[in-house]
């Protein structure tokens, strides 16, 4: 089975050949990565933009690379609540049947120190990179705020799974 990743993000990368092996036991997973435009910006705000960009990615990666047996797009944004900010992730699937699923995870509190530096215009990796003395190379922003090696797998998240239902 064939599955394209609008991302070259390894993060990403592993994220999808992890919950593509856990749904599809059976089979042989290759996982590509491609240069894919969420056509949002830098740092997505509000859960449409972060939805959007998603689905965009996995779109693109379709476009780019038609021969494939599903295409995704995982989109990482910000989403301001009262005075705080919240990390959410959006993850969209495409089959080659052209069913398209969405799915979420659920969004965890910025810290405060990051939340202040996001305000004045850093990106969110950067910002918790610089506070929290961490390398977003190695583990995604939610990963970083809860310890866990990817984020987006995290067990109280679980939602990746759900876009296969």
């Amino acid at each position: 089975m064939k599955v394209v990743v609008g991302s070259k993000n390894k993060i990403k990368l592993q994220v999808v050949e992890q919950v593509f092996t856990k749904e599809f036991s059976e089979s042989l997973i290759a996982v590509a990565g491609c240069h894919a435009e969420s056509g949002g910006s830098d740092q997505p705000m509000g859960l449409e933009e972060t939805k959007e960009g998603a689905k965009n990615r996995a779109l693109h990666s379709k476009e780019q690379i038609p021969e494939a047996d599903y295409w995704v797009g995982i989109e990482g944004g910000l989403v301001a609540v009262d005075s705080n900010l919240y990390c959410v992730a959006w993850m969209c699937i495409i089959s080659k049947q052209e069913k398209m699923s969405l799915t979420h995870t659920a969004s965890f509190l910025i810290p405060s120190e990051i939340a202040k530096k996001i305000k004045s215009g850093q990106e969110l990796s950067d910002a918790a990179n610089e506070v929290l003395g961490s390398e977003s190379s190695n583990r995604d922003t939610i990963g970083i705020l809860t310890d866990y090696p990817c984020g987006i797998l995290h067990p109280s998240i679980n939602s990746s799974s759900a876009a296969f239902h």
